[in-house]
Formats: structure tokens, sequence, C-alpha cells
């Protein structure tokens, strides 16, 4: 309300002001707004994205997020987002923090951590590609470092799609051949994880979270928690502090 003021003296003296304002504000809005599949080549229509999707777009915040993937477009995708968080309440709720990444100094690293985080919920994949393409666009080298989760976030996607467990530890296999980071990841998972028997995974995962080994546990339980719904709802909110690396 302080930005749409009749006296000019009692408004926001510039942006800068304002996203102070809408940083304190942001814990009341932690949900980063998904805006993935509208940005792809083969986007849905407009019928189609309001039936799947409840988040505000328009031609300007689809042209921010346009620009954001591309190189050396984050500060003109911000300052069109910007103009849209200014002028509206519920734009600003939806897109506060996605302004506060691409803004200020190091947004690339900021997105980096996003990605991360929006993944220790097993869910978000999509977005976390969106972020990292974000990322590698504002600075193209944190591709060799990072890219290779782009293709891990795609086998999750399809396994969440698909539950077809046997065919995402293929999938992972071959990802395995090609790539030696993801082979450095899951190098000393991969034969459990071949057995393809949800319970002897299972088994695996909860042992090494009695080792506090964490992290390995969080690579198998993760398999399960995507594929199988039972699963999730037991172990769900386990994973995501696994991944965290915390202590039960």
């Amino acid at each position: 309300m302080k930005s749409i003021q009749k006296d000019p003296e009692k408004r926001y003296k510039d942006a800068n002001e304002f996203i102070y304002d809408l940083e304190i504000a942001i814990d009341t809005f932690k949900e980063y707004a998904y805006y993935q599949d509208y940005l792809s080549d083969k986007r849905e229509s407009k019928e189609e994205q309001k039936y799947y999707y409840d988040y505000i777009l328009n031609d300007n915040i689809l042209e921010a997020f346009r620009l954001a993937k591309m190189e050396d477009g984050l500060d003109e995708a911000s300052s069109i987002l910007e103009k849209e968080v200014l002028k509206d309440y519920e734009i600003r709720k939806t897109y506060a923090k996605t302004l506060r990444l691409w803004k200020g100094d190091y947004p690339d690293a900021k997105l980096i951590s996003e990605a991360f985080t929006v993944t220790l919920k097993e869910e978000n994949y999509k977005l976390a590609i969106d972020l990292l393409n974000e990322a590698f666009a504002y600075n193209p080298i944190l591709k060799e470092s990072y890219g290779h989760f782009i293709n891990l976030c795609d086998l999750f996607i399809d396994l969440e799609k698909d539950k077809d467990l046997k065919g995402s530890i293929e999938a992972l296999d071959k990802l395995m051949e090609r790539d030696d980071r993801i082979n450095e990841i899951y190098k000393d998972s991969i034969d459990i994880l071949r057995t393809c028997d949800k319970n002897t995974i299972l088994e695996e995962s909860i042992a090494l979270s009695k080792k506090n080994k964490l992290v390995d546990s969080s690579k198998l339980l993760e398999f399960l928690v995507v594929s199988d719904d039972d699963i999730r709802k037991d172990y769900a909110y386990k994973l995501s502090l696994y991944k965290q690396d915390v202590r039960m």
C-alpha cells in the first residue's frame, strides 16, 4: 500500500527501499513461482495453462522468464518483473522471491543454491531445472560444474511420471557411463539400485541412515519416494532431511 500512497513523501523513495521490504516479507511467501512449462518451446495453450497451474502469468512475466534464460538477459528480465511486482499485490506475493533471486549481487550463486533447496522436496525437479538454466544463462561457465544435475532432474521427472523404477535405474546406468560426475555420485549406490527390489533398497537406505550416512541413504531413498506413493507418504520428510545431512 505504501507504493500507492497519494502523498509522494509517503511512498517508497526508490526500488531498493521497496526490495528491502519485500525481503522482510519473503518468509510469508515461501512458495517459489512454478513457471517452468510456460517457458518451454512446446508450452501449452492458455486454456491448458490455466487448468494445470495456479499462479499468475501475463505477457510481461512470460517475457521476463524468457529473457532470464538468455545470456546477458537477467538485468532486463529483472527490470520487467520489478515493474509487474510494483503494480500488483498478487503478483508481488507470487514473484517476490523470484525478484530477490534475480536482483543484487551474485544472482548465479543464489539461483544455484535455490535449485538445490527446492529439490529437498522430491516434487520440484522441473523448478530446479529452470533455476539452473537461469544460473547458466547468467554465468555459462557454471554449466561445466552443475550441468549434469539437469540430467538427473530429468531422470526423476520421468520416474515420477511413469513410476518405472527398473527403467529409471537403467537410465541412470547409461548416464553414469557418459558422465563421470554422475558416476561419482552413484558409484556406491548403483549395485543396490540395480536390484530394482524396493524392499532391498529401502532396507539398505534405513541401514545407512542408522550409520548416520544420510546423504548415501538419500541416494537410494529418493528413487523409492519418487516412484512409490505409499513410500512417499512415510519417507518424503525423512528424505528432505537426509539430503541435507541432518541428524535425526
